[in-house]
């Protein structure tokens, strides 16, 4: 009886040890352009969601086991920027000095500026709402304020995060657009709304910053 459980001990170490190798690995398809606009309607969603979902939220001694031998996921603070603007696009670009967009399509452009050059709301922008949120490395996360949304999936590499962004607005004034980019520590994410951009017409712009945190919550330097 002790050797058939002692041989059931070494499988399940095993198959931790298999499920914390997986996790450490990078992903399968990283970002190899600095953006990337997504096909309408994608979500801001990975593979650990899943597993934390249907596989860790069953056996959590798996959870601790996986902790054990890769250390705890690597966190990172999101700082969200909803505004409105009544401007046309080119207006807007010349306000914040934002050049040409790094990608443009499906009514939304992408900008990656460093954080330091960023003023912040100013001119014809309109701050909605400001949320932050704490998530984990390869963790889907959320946040809303009234007719705004957003979804993020973060991968933390050594130099920059790999991270997927989507930004949605309910109403009158419907807007969604889901973005991957490699974005440099110290660096901003904006995506603007570029549906009919010759005319100053209400229009969404989402400005992400994101920052590695330690266990005492300071930001880690990169």
């Amino acid at each position: 009886m002790r050797t058939r459980f002692n041989k059931w001990i070494a499988v399940l170490a095993l198959l931790g040890l298999m499920v914390g190798i997986w996790l450490a690995l990078p992903p399968k398809t990283p970002a190899t352009l600095p953006v990337c606009i997504l096909p309408q309607g994608t979500t801001a969603q990975g593979p650990a969601p899943l597993l934390d979902h249907f596989l860790y939220s069953r056996w959590r001694w798996l959870a601790k086991v996986t902790r054990m031998i890769v250390g705890p996921r690597r966190q990172i603070v999101l700082g969200i920027q909803f505004l409105e603007s009544s401007e046309t696009m080119s207006a807007i670009a010349r306000e914040y000095a934002l050049g040409t967009p790094l990608a443009e399509s499906n009514n939304v452009a992408v900008w990656m500026p460093a954080a330091s050059a960023w003023p912040g709301p100013r001119g014809a922008f309109k701050l909605v709402s400001a949320p932050r949120i704490t998530t984990a490395d390869r963790l889907a996360a959320m946040v809303s304020a009234g007719t705004f949304a957003a979804g993020f999936y973060a991968h933390l590499l050594s130099d920059t995060v790999d991270l997927t962004a989507r930004a949605q607005v309910t109403g009158a004034e419907s807007f969604a657009a889901t973005v991957r980019a490699r974005l440099s520590y110290n660096h901003i994410l904006v995506l603007l709304d570029t549906l009919d951009p010759d005319h100053a017409t209400n229009r969404t712009v989402m400005v992400v910053t994101a920052d590695e945190i330690d266990a005492k919550g300071n930001k880690v330097a990169h």
